[in-house]
């Protein structure tokens, strides 16, 4: 995934959703970890256990677009315990953030992302 917003970190960002918890990771190394909760399929409400935002909430708001083989996912992000940015637009300045996020719609040689779960190191 990237990072757009203003003052970014360059690389790759990917997320990585179970049924428990969801991980951040910034080149390969784990960011952080956090139970999230989805409300009417467009808000998620991410409650950090691990990383630099530990006991915190970030509010967020997503859009899926399927591309061919791809989806896409983009999420608006609140600051940490601030509230619902009200655009995808306001959130690309900081404090708030924005990523874009992609996966395989399903697996083939022309579509591999690698899973950073599998190989990652806690930051």
């Amino acid at each position: 995934g990237l990072q757009i917003r203003n003052r970014y970190m360059v690389g790759e960002w990917d997320i990585y959703f179970t049924p428990s918890v969801t991980v951040m990771y910034h080149n390969g190394t784990e960011i952080w970890q956090a139970h999230v909760q989805t409300y009417a399929g467009v808000y998620m409400k991410f409650d950090f256990v691990t990383g630099p935002y530990t006991g915190r909430t970030i509010e967020a708001m997503y859009q899926k677009t399927n591309l061919n083989m791809i989806t896409a996912i983009t999420i608006a992000w609140s600051a940490p315990n601030g509230p619902m940015p009200g655009s995808f637009d306001e959130a690309m300045v900081a404090p708030l953030d924005s990523h874009d996020f992609y996966k395989c719609v399903q697996f083939s040689e022309e579509c591999v992302f690698v899973n950073p779960h599998k190989t990652s190191k806690l930051k």
